[in-house]
């Protein structure tokens, strides 16, 4: 069960990260035509391209920051889809009624425990490592390890244990058997 479990969240998290990534590229570099418009559109130039190279990440971190819950949103979905070795996940109302065909509204609760969750569980692994740091080094430096990649690396991990968690704990998600792989 726990391999099954590792595989949805796994597709999970593969969907969550190609969306995020890819809506946030494709705004990033939209916005940056749009300024590169704006502004005249000046001949392409080596100064030019790495200027718009510049706007484009910079953009990126920003489109990123909120594509990435967006998509954890959206892909909330993905988890109620399919079978993975023999389970799949199920969601029940709030009177523990079978939900058959998840929509996003039916989501929303659960969404919500789960991304407050994580959130809890990223401060915890900031604190752990940063209790780390100082065991290990005598300071603590958490602009030097503290970038938006560690950050994502662990909404990932966090995502999983809090999966594992909610299953666990919320009557609203269970495990449980199918017999489509």
């Amino acid at each position: 069960m726990r391999q099954a479990l590792f595989q949805i969240w796994l597709r999970w998290a593969v969907w969550v990260t190609l969306f995020s990534i890819i809506s946030a590229l494709f705004v990033a570099c939209g916005i940056t035509v749009i300024l590169y418009v704006m502004k005249g559109a000046v001949s392409l130039e080596g100064d030019v391209l790495d200027a718009l190279g510049d706007i484009v990440w910079f953009w990126f971190g920003v489109c990123w920051s909120i594509t990435l819950p967006l998509g954890t949103f959206l892909g909330m979905k993905q988890l109620f889809l399919r079978c993975s070795r023999g389970y799949r996940l199920q969601l029940f109302t709030c009177n523990l009624e079978r939900i058959e065909r998840v929509h996003y509204n039916d989501l929303i609760k659960a969404w919500r425990k789960w991304l407050f969750l994580t959130i809890w569980s990223v401060a915890v692994g900031i604190l752990l490592i940063a209790t780390l740091q100082w065991m290990l080094y005598g300071s603590v430096e958490i602009s030097k390890w503290l970038h938006s990649y560690v950050l994502y690396a662990l909404v990932m991990l966090s995502s999983w244990a809090t999966l594992t968690l909610m299953i666990r704990r919320c009557p609203a998600i269970e495990m449980e058997r199918c017999y489509s792989m």
